[in-house]
């Protein structure tokens, strides 16, 4: 079982130096699920709610765009609560 728990996620994935955007799942084992949206080199919000240390696999990473959207599978994150952390 999946259950999205963060709509509008700002996630900074520490192994490629990016800032990540869009909705997080996490399923029955612990992993989250990312639908990235979004991915840039600088911070897009003024808070970031996950970070990712590392990840299992990362399917369509180089079509990530406006109108494609990438699916992230990760073990290795910390969770900074629904309301985030300052960046």
């Amino acid at each position: 079982m999946t259950q999205c728990i963060k709509t509008g996620a700002h996630v900074r994935l520490s192994s490629h130096g990016e800032w990540l955007y869009g909705d997080v799942f996490k399923t029955s084992k612990g992993d989250l699920i990312m639908r990235v949206c979004d991915r840039r080199r600088e911070p897009l919000l003024d808070v970031k709610h996950f970070t990712i240390m590392s990840y299992d696999v990362w399917f369509d990473e180089t079509k990530t765009s406006g109108d494609h959207n990438s699916t992230l599978v990760a073990e290795g994150f910390i969770e900074h609560g629904y309301e985030g952390i300052p960046v």
